[in-house]
């Protein structure tokens, strides 16, 4: 089994610094959130029955030293932080760097609202002079200090800095806010919880415990809500999961939130019950021991976050697939019998788990006897799902490092005459002059199974071969001696150019959906407002439409012009790609085959763009036999038009998890 690289990013003295400082601010809101939900609703009912006993006193004991824990690691975060940044940690360095991170950084900014959150909280926990306690605005305005403080937190995490590829960034900060704040006040409010249950009569503890475990609920459920979102955003799919090192980060933190949820629900349906039934100093010491244990493994859930947050996550990651079978669904999609023999094994296994469920219902032999049904359902069901599970490369799930970049296709494309084309033939179709004497005929390359491999499964192919089906010997031979990565890269971006470029010509649009290639541009850096001012690559100009012409072209109303022209000039609305590979490499995408005069095929014409980067449409020279939509599209009425239209009918596939080549 290959395990991913563990690479924290900034070191083991941040990522610790960073926890002490969000579990201070975890601590200190956790405990003034306790004291405004918890200990202030009950304070009339406490007043009678122990009024002797002071809730609030170990509350703000707890409130304080949290929130000063995060004052005091704070300057020193900002000091690595920064030391971090400057990639420099000469003490002259990092202070000269210090005011600019301060005044010009994301983090800078949270910082300073985290301190002066955190502040202000400790402000409103202190004592007052001739008061026993905080009163209740007092209580609930040091509670949303301190939340803010730790809501702050989640402008660190990954989420916004993905806000040029993940729609609803605001949302996300949403659930991110989430997170950190049910997390507060369910780990954060744990010790305090356990002074107020140590303390107070048992009455009076049990109508804490009531009160803690009603918000507690809630919190929960915001955590484990806001957890899995935020899981499938960065993780995204089984090999981020299971094949980086931020995914099992993930794993880890979610069997150390099952630990946290076991001890919760224990604590809940079991001690507490018995404490009420009159279980008396036993029952409250093993109900204390609970929580004790539970605070361990939050903190155990903080470390594992503070871990999570210095990872890159699982969609920037190169997974390491670690076992050797995968699942794969293309048996079942190809063979009608096939999915529905799958489909009745996933039955029976639920009509197991249904009889296993009934059973603890049933008595004596009945119960067995539904047990051994179950078991004996999923035993017989459990072989047929080898038909989605295929045996695994190990570079299957890796994802190609070139953005899909024009020169890439056209190194590709020459690498594919030298060296595929005899037997696959020269458009792919596998006609080469040597595809007679093989014992089995080579892969048609055009076809629409070329979409159903993924990248990393053609490239070990690429590199190593495909051996016989049946006996000893090779399919195919492995080009591993001869072509590098990069060259193996290559001749897979070629494949897909190719093959989208002939189903153009064929349909009309692109099936599957395809990316537009990465490029360098060179826009207007004057005029600051407006759209792709200063841009640099196709990707800066994400968000918005844009109009790509191979050849001279003017700015038009609505959309953002990209021109081939060398002689032209950036300018508002106009920015210039003078890479003289994209027109050879877009005359592919086009549908025409690699060679010299491949350019002059689709001088003139022009593709459209979204904003997710995804290829939409084709204009073709006008007179040509392609001119389905000549003209470049310079009537910007039927171009926004065409925009509306297709702003209308967003591409779906992928558009989650994809990397915009852009």
């Amino acid at each position: 089994m290959r395990l991913p690289a563990f690479a924290p990013d900034g070191g083991f003295l941040l990522i610790g610094t960073h926890a002490l400082f969000v579990a201070g601010l975890i601590g200190g809101f956790g405990a003034l959130a306790v004291q405004a939900l918890v200990v202030h609703p009950l304070a009339a009912r406490a007043a009678k029955l122990a009024p002797d006993f002071d809730a609030e006193q170990p509350v703000r004991r707890f409130a304080r030293a949290g929130l000063l824990l995060a004052l005091a690691t704070g300057p020193l975060l900002l000091w690595l932080q920064t030391a971090d940044f400057a990639a420099d940690w000469q003490p002259g360095t990092v202070l000269a760097t210090l005011w600019p991170v301060l005044r010009d950084t994301r983090f800078g900014h949270t910082i300073l609202v985290q301190e002066l959150a955190a502040c202000a909280a400790l402000i409103a926990a202190l004592p007052r002079a001739g008061r026993a306690g905080m009163s209740h605005h007092a209580g609930r305005a040091g509670a949303a200090l301190a939340g803010l403080a730790l809501a702050a937190e989640a402008a660190h995490a990954h989420l916004p800095s993905m806000a040029t590829s993940l729609p609803g960034i605001g949302f996300a900060l949403a659930v991110g806010i989430a997170h950190l704040l049910g997390g507060g006040f369910w780990v954060g409010g744990l010790w305090p919880f356990r002074r107020l249950i140590a303390r107070a009569p048992t009455s009076l503890a049990l109508q804490y415990a009531r009160g803690f475990s009603i918000w507690g609920r809630r919190a929960v459920i915001a955590v484990a809500a806001s957890g899995l979102w935020q899981a499938w955003v960065l993780v995204a799919d089984l090999p981020g999961l299971f094949g980086t090192s931020y995914g099992w980060m993930v794993l880890i933190k979610i069997a150390l939130f099952a630990v946290l949820l076991g001890f919760a629900l224990r604590n809940r349906y079991r001690l507490v019950p018995r404490l009420a039934r009159g279980g008396g100093a036993a029952a409250r010491a093993t109900l204390l021991r609970s929580i004790a244990w539970q605070s361990l493994a939050g903190i155990a859930v903080l470390a594992a976050a503070a871990l999570l947050a210095s990872l890159a996550p699982a969609i920037h990651q190169q997974p390491i697939w670690p076992f050797p079978i995968r699942p794969s669904f293309a048996a079942i999609n190809e063979d009608a019998d096939f999915r529905h023999e799958v489909i009745g094994a996933a039955i029976a296994v639920g009509g197991g788990v249904v009889l296993a469920g009934l059973g603890f219902a049933l008595a004596g032999w009945r119960r067995l006897a539904a047990w051994a049904l179950g078991l004996l359902l999923i035993l017989r069901a459990v072989p047929h799902f080898d038909l989605i599970v295929v045996p695994a490369d190990p570079q299957v799930y890796d994802h190609s490092p070139t953005q899909f970049a024009t020169a890439s296709i056209l190194r590709g494309a020459a690498l594919f005459a030298g060296h595929c084309a005899l037997c696959h033939g020269a458009t792919g179709a596998g006609n080469g002059p040597a595809a007679a004497a093989l014992p089995i005929h080579p892969a048609d390359l055009t076809a629409a199974h070329l979409w159903m491999h993924r990248d990393g499964q053609l490239f070990w192919w690429i590199g190593h071969g495909i051996a016989m089906p049946v006996g000893p010997g090779m399919a195919m031979p492995g080009f591993k001696p001869v072509l590098n990565h990069a060259d193996r890269w290559a001749l897979i971006d070629y494949l897909h150019a190719h093959n989208a470029g002939l189903v153009l010509r064929r349909t009309g649009h692109f099936s599957p959906p395809l990316q537009a290639p990465a490029m360098a541009l060179t826009c207007a850096a004057h005029g600051a407002r407006k759209a792709g001012a200063g841009a640099g690559s196709l990707a800066d100009l994400a968000g918005h439409f844009v109009r790509l012409v191979l050849g001279p072209a003017t700015p038009v109303a609505g959309v953002i012009t990209v021109t081939t022209d060398p002689a032209a000039h950036p300018a508002p609305g106009l920015c210039v790609a003078a890479d003289p590979t994209i027109a050879p490499a877009y005359a592919i995408l086009a549908g025409y085959l690699a060679g010299p005069d491949a350019a002059a095929h689709v001088a003139g014409a022009a593709f459209l763009i979204d904003p997710a980067g995804w290829l939409r449409a084709v204009s073709a020279p006008a007179g040509t036999p392609d001119a389905r939509q000549p003209g470049a599209w310079q009537n910007s009425a039927e171009l926004a038009a065409l925009i509306r239209r297709l702003a209308a009918h967003p591409i779906t596939a992928e558009a989650g998890h994809a990397h915009m080549a852009m």
